[in-house]
């Protein structure tokens, strides 16, 4: 008991939970960025936690929800690679690749990090994504099309049904 609140060691903690040692020492390894608990009280080498805190934590590791596509921390708006998927329109493995060659491709880095979800801050990213396309736009040839705009300038399906059918033609065989 420390003031008033029972306390456990994280070693006996993780016993309990069955959590391996390894992954325990991971964790606390990591905690800068996982948001371990702290240590509530040190008694030599050991190190006591709040025994309901660690257990929460512990039970959110094993078990964690899914991560919201948008939170706000300090102010800015940050949201997950799922989000920024939807908002550019990229693939999400086009936004992983593009991230993992940040060096080279300027994506911006991650803001937050809540367990296996990266947040990146929206008005950055998508001012990133804006530049990114126009500097395609400005080194593509003259006369190619960037794919967007290929599906911009095709009609819809329906339109081309439907000129097709205006025109006489055989939507089965056009050369009959």
């Amino acid at each position: 008991m420390h003031k008033g609140r029972p306390v456990v060691t994280r070693a006996a903690l993780m016993r309990e939970a069955m959590v391996s040692r390894c992954v325990a020492e991971a964790w606390y390894g990591n905690r800068v960025h996982n948001g371990h608990p702290r240590p509530v009280l040190a008694y030599g080498r050991s190190l006591y936690f709040d025994e309901a805190t660690l257990l929460a934590w512990v039970h959110l590791q094993l078990d964690p929800a899914a991560a919201p596509p948008r939170i706000v921390r300090g102010g800015r708006n940050l949201v997950t690679r799922t989000e920024l998927a939807h908002l550019t329109g990229l693939s999400e493995a086009a936004l992983r690749h593009i991230y993992a060659n940040r060096a080279l491709t300027g994506h911006p880095e991650v803001v937050h990090r809540d367990r296996r979800a990266l947040y990146f801050d929206e008005n950055v990213s998508l001012a990133w994504h804006l530049a990114r396309l126009a500097a395609a736009e400005h080194s593509r040839p003259p006369g190619r099309l960037h794919n967007a705009a290929r599906r911009q300038a095709r009609p819809p399906a329906g339109a081309r049904q439907a000129d097709t059918e205006a025109h006489g033609l055989d939507q089965g065989n056009e050369c009959a």
